[in-house]
């Protein structure tokens, strides 16, 4: 872990952006729990490219 400034939105994104694909709930927090560990593991607020886990 690096940073966690952040993790919470990215949560909330993940689980929004999987709810609105369809996913069900337990599938959509599952996810969004992947998001925000991804968000703690660089300094700062940008993903660089290829972070961010595939649904």
């Amino acid at each position: 872990m690096r940073d966690t400034n952040g993790a919470g939105d990215a949560f909330a994104a993940g689980l929004i952006a999987a709810r609105l694909r369809g996913a069900a709930l337990p599938d959509a927090a599952a996810y969004a729990a992947r998001v925000a560990a991804a968000a703690c593991t660089h300094d700062g607020m940008e993903y660089p490219p290829g972070l961010l886990p595939r649904p």
